[in-house]
């Protein structure tokens, strides 16, 4: 699917295309999503069609988590960041907004990890 919608991009004259994976916050292995995507960025680029993935992690202010988990959850993946908070939508707004601007043209077939640090390789 999102090969097609990069050619679809690209006969349109369009040449960007950002995907929202998921971090798995809630199960292991859902970003399986962001690995097609870098497929697709491989076989888009040579139309000059970049594609990228953002894997948020714990954003708060979304309707994804409202209700779902308890405070004492919610503190517990505050305090994995290493930022010491936990994501905001205009976090993701930001990232989404740099992948589809010029200066991120020599950025393609990436999966961004906007999680304040929780998942990374310290």
């Amino acid at each position: 699917m999102t090969l097609r919608a990069c050619q679809s991009l690209g006969d349109r004259g369009r040449r960007d295309a950002v995907g929202l994976g998921e971090r798995g916050v809630l199960r292991p292995g859902q970003g399986c999503g962001c690995l097609l995507r870098t497929r697709a960025g491989r076989r888009a680029g040579p139309r000059d069609i970049r594609v990228n993935c953002i894997s948020p992690g714990y954003i708060a202010d979304t309707e994804f988590f409202a209700g779902t988990m308890t405070p004492e959850r919610e503190e517990e993946l505050r305090a994995a960041t290493m930022l010491g908070r936990t994501g905001v939508s205009e976090d993701v707004v930001g990232l989404t907004e740099f992948l589809l601007s010029s200066r991120a043209e020599h950025l393609t077939g990436q999966n961004f990890h906007l999680d304040g640090g929780a998942h990374s390789t310290r």
